[in-house]
């Protein structure tokens, strides 16, 4: 029975690193969905394929240079800065973001607006269960 059991744990274990590997024999971190985790921004947390990225428009018209938008997906967070004025784009890996927040700056309110979804007029903002993919009408976050 001993010895059974100590092949049933090397075939488990052969089994996960199977599926944790990647079409070219990579492993690929996963979170705790069996999700990919979430990367790039202003530090890596994770491991996606950056061709799977999805192009996420930052703007900005308040001329303040300090706002970041920050995606948080299984308790990993990263943050990706606006610019001052105008846009940007940045490469966000898909995923189901349980929230995306905007960090206050100064004192003054401001006009948050994700996509589609209902304008917040706040201090800071957060947006929550936001989908990351191509055709996604939550791919833009603008700040007036």
């Amino acid at each position: 029975m001993k010895k059974l059991n100590v092949y049933l744990l090397a075939f488990i274990t052969a089994v996960i690193m199977l599926t944790s590997c990647s079409k070219n024999g990579t492993v690929t971190p996963q979170g705790a969905t069996g999700q990919p985790g979430p990367t790039g921004g202003t530090g890596t947390t994770g491991g996606t394929d950056p061709s799977t990225f999805v192009n996420y428009t930052l703007s900005n018209s308040t001329g303040i240079s300090a706002f970041q938008a920050t995606f948080t997906l299984n308790g990993v967070s990263t943050s990706y800065n606006f610019p001052s004025t105008g846009s940007t784009t940045v490469s966000v890996p898909p995923a189901t973001y349980t929230t995306v927040t905007v960090n206050p700056v100064g004192s003054a309110t401001h006009r948050f607006t994700m996509g589609a979804r209902m304008p917040v007029v706040a201090h800071y903002a957060a947006f929550n269960t936001v989908v990351i993919t191509t055709g996604s009408p939550d791919l833009s976050l603008s700040i007036q």
